[in-house]
């Protein structure tokens, strides 16, 4: 449902759904904060959304949401004007999860950075 929210442009009733939600399990908590990150995107807030996304990339043990989470991290970070973060962030997909979907092009990124 906050999807649901978000996608419509309801930012606060997205923000005050994903606050009451209480999720089971490491994949649903990854995906909470994702979400907050999401929501505090499109909001502009991009300091707040990057910590989003950085606490759901360690609060999971999918390497694929990891990922996924960690890239839209170092994307907020090149944002704020911090690339140094943002490459080690790429960096960390590169070496840590080179299976996933996001490491196929991660080197694009890495060497726009460098």
């Amino acid at each position: 449902t906050a999807v649901s929210y978000l996608q419509m442009g309801q930012f606060g009733e997205a923000m005050d759904y994903i606050n009451d939600f209480s999720p089971d399990g490491k994949i649903t908590a990854a995906m909470k904060f994702g979400i907050l990150g999401d929501i505090y995107s499109e909001k502009n807030e991009m300091d707040r959304a990057s910590k989003s996304y950085l606490k759901a990339s360690e609060s999971t043990e999918s390497d694929f949401l990891a990922s996924y989470y960690l890239k839209k991290y170092a994307e907020c970070m090149e944002e704020l004007g911090d690339n140094e973060k943002a490459l080690a962030a790429y960096e960390k997909i590169k070496s840590k999860y080179p299976q996933t979907a996001d490491a196929r092009y991660i080197d694009m990124y890495i060497n726009r950075l460098k």
